[in-house]
């Protein structure tokens, strides 16, 4: 599908029908607007970033859905973008920041033990089982400690700081 482009004014249009934009269409031209930026100059649609990331629009709109482009305007059915958010993602090379995930909150009295342990820096209750699958997960896994020599066991990773550790099964 090619681009349409106002017959009154030459801009791009985006999301309706006809031969004229929107502000054509309601007889605002951008020198009577109190702002002279209008959508298409604050925001990218799924045509833009689709060129920009070089996906097809269904892929940028499966992203955004999964909060993998930042800048995406809520609360509107189509798809818009803001473009200084994208921007800046863009500048620092398409890396969205993750934001730290607080461990949550102890609801068991072996939860708050076990929390209390780990905020002394004391892990020794990973080798308890009582605490496994309440205050640790457990992965059975192996370890190659010399050439003729294999471990079998599991890999206990605290629920509160990942603080990890090998006991033996």
């Amino acid at each position: 599908m090619s681009d349409r482009y106002c017959v009154k004014c030459g801009r791009r249009i985006i999301g309706i029908a006809g031969l004229l934009c929107l502000d054509c269409k309601l007889d605002k031209t951008p020198e009577s607007q109190d702002e002279s930026l209008r959508y298409s100059e604050l925001y990218y649609d799924t045509k833009d970033m689709s060129s920009i990331m070089v996906l097809s629009e269904r892929q940028v709109r499966r992203k955004a859905h999964d909060d993998q482009i930042p800048g995406k305007v809520p609360g509107i059915k189509r798809h818009l973008f803001d473009k200084k958010k994208v921007d800046k993602w863009r500048e620092g090379g398409y890396k969205i920041p993750k934001t730290p995930k607080l461990p949550k909150p102890p609801t068991s009295p072996l939860q708050e033990e076990a929390l209390a342990k780990c905020r002394k820096k004391d892990h020794s209750w990973l080798s308890d089982p009582k605490y496994d699958g309440i205050a640790y997960t457990s992965k059975p896994t192996t370890v190659k400690q010399t050439k003729y020599t294999v471990l079998a066991g599991y890999k206990r990773t605290c629920y509160f700081c990942k603080f990890s550790t090998f006991v033996l099964a």
